[in-house]
């Protein structure tokens, strides 16, 4: 019983190096990309993009239960309308 303990702790932390390692080159690269693709203030809004797409994914792909508690989360995670400002010189 001992073994198949021990071999889970390996496998679970070979899996979470995994996702750490993969997922920040995946992540960097996407991020990097865009950097040279937009403006900085599109890429920004990655913030508030990807906790959107975290949860859609959770729900669709690994089935997780889409909760009252998520929903009110979400609406407080959100924005409300972020006005940009210009910097830069006025005309007249």
């Amino acid at each position: 019983m001992a073994a198949k303990a021990d071999g889970a702790r390996w496998q679970s932390a070979g899996s979470w190096l995994y996702l750490i390692v993969a997922g920040s080159l995946v992540g960097y690269t996407c991020y990097v990309w865009l950097l040279h693709a937009t403006t900085p203030a599109r890429v920004a809004t990655y913030a508030y993009v990807n906790p959107f797409v975290a949860v859609l994914l959770g729900c669709t792909i690994g089935r997780e239960a889409f909760s009252h508690e998520l929903l009110v989360a979400g609406h407080v995670r959100r924005p409300q309308r972020p006005q940009a400002k210009r910097w830069g010189r006025k005309n007249g």
